[in-house]
């Protein structure tokens, strides 16, 4: 049966998180108790956040974005492996889902009740916000949640925070200049999360994940005719 401290705030006793003493935490609910809580949430299930990061760096290996054509690929397979993650300790919406067509323009998820746009980059590298598609006025203005696969971590914290010098707004885009990383480090460590280390055998398995060829995949599954291939075996 799950235990309660002095320190469990309202949400961590509604989803009986065992959290325990967290100073760090408890100090910083005053500047974004949204993203703080899902941090907590993310300690007190070490076992789903380290199987969810063992799946990004398996895409990782397996669609490896220095190829142009995974660049897409592997974001969005990292920002589903998060969304399942945070599905098994809570409701977690994905927001692209509820769109027959297209997708959210600024949010991927929607977890204890707050949007957050979710982003991977594999080295810190500038973080792309906002494709200027059009010329109307673009406001960066809502949550984050971005996995540095390289430093193992995720930076969950909403724009406000952010001073308007790591911003770079140029006529196709909006990024997050890639200083943002090593600053939210030094001054906003309450809304950086670390992974939870591997064990070996995580590490074995990943040594041994083969790179994929997706375009292959995809015309042999869903473009070759059955007749055809027959043709050319005889």
């Amino acid at each position: 049966m799950s235990q309660t401290t002095d320190t469990d705030t309202p949400l961590e006793l509604e989803l009986g998180l065992e959290l325990g003493p967290r100073a760090d935490v408890r100090a910083c609910v005053v500047g974004s108790p949204e993203c703080i809580n899902l941090i907590s949430a993310l300690h007190a299930n070490p076992y789903i956040m380290s199987t969810c990061f063992y799946e990004i760096r398996k895409i990782l290996a397996q669609f490896p974005p220095a190829k142009n054509e995974n660049k897409f690929i592997y974001g969005k397979l990292g920002e589903q492996s998060l969304i399942k993650a945070f599905s098994r300790f809570t409701q977690c919406d994905d927001l692209d889902s509820a769109h027959a067509y297209g997708s959210e323009y600024k949010n991927d998820c929607r977890v204890f009740g707050v949007d957050y746009s979710i982003k991977i980059s594999k080295s810190g590298a500038a973080v792309t916000l906002i494709n200027k598609n059009n010329k109307a006025a673009h406001v960066i203005d809502h949550n984050f949640i971005i996995c540095h696969i390289e430093k193992k971590k995720l930076y969950i914290f909403p724009s406000s925070v952010i001073p308007a010098k790591f911003l770079n707004d140029c006529d196709a885009k909006i990024d997050y200049k890639p200083a943002l990383f090593k600053y939210m480090d030094e001054n906003l460590s309450d809304y950086v999360y670390s992974f939870p280390e591997f064990s070996e055998a995580q590490e074995s398995k990943l040594k041994a994940v083969k790179e994929v060829n997706i375009y292959q995949i995809l015309h042999r599954n869903f473009v070759e005719e059955p007749s055809e291939v027959e043709e050319c075996a005889v």
